[in-house]
């Protein structure tokens, strides 16, 4: 090597080793919040149209478990579930992690690019539902859908080694919380905890379209759209707390949060506070039913139907894999997460069966349909699972509905999903 390009070697070592320490420095000053007082400093999910506290509050208590100094995820991240996904940490100077370790990122409403994000609760997205709904500003629509919560995973054992707060629209302001916030923030319930940073969820502000009086009585009235499955497979239409009972308004039925009001799948004139509707639409995931004046003019949505009705795949004892139930145009179906190093599964798994029943007090012998494990075939990889899936052998979708994982020809199942409750 000659004297130049050792120079050029020499200088780019040094460039290399100047920005790894401008990386770690700008990394370690990222500030730790250890009380609730230091959170409100923030402005961290504070105001409406704004979501990242009722976030926090629902991540804190439904997906993770806290045992002395550890933290613990109580589901895979990287199933998706949720609206979790990977962070490649390009844009913010998070610490560096090693090979077991990945950012995972949670918190984008946005069900076109996550639709794991159906199964957030109602709570958490009513504000960006309710802002899309309405002729908002664009910043308005931007402030409802743009704090996240980032979590350091370790895959190893689903431990939770650091949690961060961020606004998108801002990432140089992130925030790392300590594991005794998290323990502080698990004893409270949502509404005092919320109460604690002045934030009221019935508060809502009005776009260029919308009347401040029919805003506030919605929310106040505690105002729910929902989509529920009749006996056979089909949605129906389900409203109640409605403020006013007046002939001028409708409910219609949505293929999903994406489509105009006037793509509507089925309607119903409405002339009471709660009722329900039924429809021939099959039930499948995304959809969304709207309250209208007029049915062109939108005043409240409801959230989208979650292909899972928010449920979470169960492990099967003695396996790497979970089992799911879920549904796909109007039919009850199964889905299977194997770890990809369960490599000898068709084996191991040959003679197990899936057994659909319509009540979860059913006797294992009184299935409706049942399908043998070696029957599932891949339907996508999602790293480091392979999901597996049957052509929705659980006949129509009804309330109830339960799949149950049988390792061998006998009646004797080792997990069983939650009866479907939407």
């Amino acid at each position: 090597m000659d004297s130049h390009r050792m120079v050029q070697h020499y200088v780019f070592l040094v460039l290399v080793f100047l920005l790894s320490l401008a990386w770690f420095s700008t990394a370690h000053e990222i500030p730790t919040l250890t009380t609730l007082e230091e959170l409100n400093q923030t402005e961290f999910g504070h105001h409406f149209p704004r979501h990242g506290l009722k976030l926090l509050h629902w991540f804190v208590q439904s997906a993770i478990k806290t045992d002395n100094e550890n933290v613990d995820m109580v589901f895979d991240p990287r199933m998706r579930l949720f609206g979790f996904h990977e962070y490649h940490n390009h844009q913010l100077r998070l610490p560096l992690l090693n090979n077991s370790l990945s950012y995972q990122v949670v918190g984008d409403l946005d069900t076109q690019n996550h639709p794991g994000a159906r199964a957030l609760p109602w709570y958490i997205k009513q504000d960006y539902l309710y802002v899309r709904s309405q002729y908002f500003s664009v910043s308005e629509l931007q402030k409802a859908n743009c704090e996240r919560l980032i979590i350091s995973f370790d895959s190893t054992d689903w431990g939770v080694k650091a949690v961060y707060l961020i606004d998108i629209s801002s990432p140089a302001a992130i925030q790392q919380l300590s594991n005794a916030l998290l323990a502080e923030i698990q004893s409270h319930t949502l509404e005092s905890f919320l109460n604690f940073f002045s934030f009221d969820l019935r508060y809502c502000a009005t776009g260029k379209d919308s009347e401040s009086e029919t805003c506030s009585e919605l929310f106040s009235k505690g105002t729910r759209l929902e989509v529920k499955t009749n006996s056979n497979g089909h949605a129906q239409m389900t409203w109640s707390h409605l403020p006013w009972a007046e002939n001028d308004q409708w409910v219609g039925l949505y293929a999903d949060d994406s489509k105009s009001n006037g793509d509507r799948l089925a309607w119903h004139n409405v002339s009471t506070q709660r009722g329900v509707f039924q429809t021939a639409v099959d039930m499948n995931p995304g959809l969304q039913i709207r309250l209208l004046k007029d049915k062109t003019h939108s005043l409240f949505n409801g959230e989208e139907l979650d292909e899972a009705c928010r449920e979470t795949p169960k492990q099967i004892p003695g396996f790497k894999a979970y089992l799911q139930l879920y549904t796909e145009n109007g039919y009850a179906c199964a889905r299977l997460y194997i770890d990809k190093s369960f490599t000898n599964w068709r084996e191991r798994l040959h003679n197990a069966w899936i057994g659909f029943y319509s009540s979860k007090f059913d006797h294992s012998k009184k299935y409706r349909n049942f399908q043998w494990v070696s029957k599932f075939w891949e339907d996508k990889d999602l790293h480091p699972y392979v999901v597996l899936r049957e052509n929705c052998w659980g006949g129509r979708l009804s309330w109830g509905v339960q799949a149950r994982f049988f390792p061998n020809k006998s009646y004797n199942d080792v997990v069983r999903t939650p009866h479907w409750k939407c």
